[in-house]
């Protein structure tokens, strides 16, 4: 009997085991390819699962002439990566695409789940006759994720005419601006945006960020988007986000706010009242059942700050009591408190540093008077230790938390990604 073998005779699902620790390792996958023709078929589905590509229209068709000669491969792609170079780009890359080839290119990926565009710029070039009409007949696409960074000035028109051939059940926008001049999609393309998850990064030196929300919000199908995560700088950034909650809110269950409140209270010098927060519409929110929010404030502060630390409390308590009796779950994000020190250097902290406990009371109060919520989470950073982070939480909460609603977390402020 032949007892010789080859590493080509070893158990599959060894192998599988094998290629499960390499987690997609481009290089080694590709050396593994190459050792035998069993390797090279378990190897492929891990090798283009994740295809990445410089953003441009030639790149593309060079991809799609791929799929053509190599149409097995068109069942491994899980997700697509368009980037545009940092340094010098490679001939024929200029970092914009369009609707149409990006939409073709797609349908070639039956089990595409997530689209990832990198400072890539969709533009308005679409192709005449019957092939763009063939691409707007077609059913929207399902992805998982639609992830877009870093492009400025996009055009809002093409935008929203790619987002109209997806069905995304999460849409992700970071550090995008708009072109609040660019053109609007054609009335053929109205309310056909499927989003049922929108994350929002609208932390940018560029007003324009927001012309994209009221040109969103009337594009997007009734009823379909049920979560709201945004992020924002500036206190004017409330009132375009107030109106897209206005045009849309009724369909949300889940809404998270990330606001710098304490420095728009230090700009005031004063805390920002329910009348204020009436900018955000949050009452027009009536099916929200969790309700999130980074508070930007610590269990306690130093003297000098303390004034200023009480206003942004009072600040919360008023945005707070807008929210709608549908409400369930609050989670609000918070710095922690620093551990104790050893009682034999106590001694030798400065007075001026010395931090005291922040009274949470009023707003406690509001959370406790809200009809529905049933369950209020504090979110500490994952420095935080647990077991202390929950006693300083339960003292700064302390009727939340002998009604036995209150509910300790490490975590930080939820991002796109």
């Amino acid at each position: 009997m032949d007892t010789h073998s080859g590493i080509q005779d070893l158990p599959q699902e060894i192998f599988h085991m094998i290629l499960d620790i390499l987690d997609y390792h481009k290089e080694t996958l590709r050396s593994c390819s190459l050792v035998c023709r069993s390797w090279l078929q378990a190897s492929r589905p891990r090798f283009f699962a994740v295809v990445s590509l410089y953003a441009s229209e030639r790149r593309l068709v060079d991809f799609l002439n791929f799929l053509d000669t190599h149409p097995d491969i068109t069942n491994h792609v899980r997700s697509l990566m368009l980037y545009e170079p940092m340094d010098d780009q490679p001939p024929g890359v200029d970092g914009t695409v369009t609707p149409y080839i990006l939409v073709r290119t797609a349908r070639r990926l039956p089990r595409l789940r997530e689209l990832h565009l990198y400072f890539v710029h969709v533009v308005p070039y679409p192709p005449t006759g019957s092939e763009t009409e063939g691409v707007h007949r077609a059913p929207p696409i399902d992805l998982r994720v639609l992830h877009i960074f870093g492009s400025a000035h996009q055009d809002i028109g093409p935008f929203l005419e790619m987002l109209a051939h997806f069905r995304t059940d999460r849409l992700e926008l970071e550090l995008v601006t708009f072109d609040a001049c660019s053109g609007r999609p054609s009335a053929a393309l109205a309310r056909r945006i499927h989003v049922r998850d929108l994350w929002m990064n609208l932390e940018t030196a560029d007003d324009a960020h927001v012309a994209i929300l009221s040109a969103l919000a009337s594009a997007l199908s009734p009823g379909v988007l049920q979560a709201f995560h945004c992020s924002w700088r500036e206190w004017s950034g409330c009132q375009p986000v107030g109106i897209f909650l206005k045009d849309v809110g009724d369909s949300l269950t889940e809404l998270t706010l990330n606001m710098t409140v304490k420095s728009w209270v230090e700009e005031r010098g004063a805390a920002i009242s329910r009348k204020d927060w009436e900018i955000l519409h949050l009452s027009e929110c009536t099916r929200v059942q969790t309700f999130r929010a980074s508070i930007t404030l610590s269990l306690s502060c130093p003297h000098y700050d303390l004034a200023e630390t009480r206003r942004s409390v009072t600040s919360f308590r008023n945005l707070f009591a807008g929210l709608p009796a549908s409400v369930y779950t609050v989670v609000l994000y918070m710095s922690g408190v620093p551990r104790p020190l050893p009682h034999g250097r106590r001694a030798h902290v400065p007075a001026a540093s010395a931090k005291i406990s922040v009274d949470f009371h009023e707003m406690e109060e509001v959370l406790l008077g809200l009809p529905g919520v049933g369950k209020v989470v504090i979110a500490l950073r994952p420095a935080q230790s647990a077991v202390h982070g929950a006693a300083a939480v339960a003292k700064a909460f302390p009727t939340l938390h002998a009604r036995n609603i209150l509910e300790v977390r490490s975590g930080s402020v939820l991002t796109g990604r």
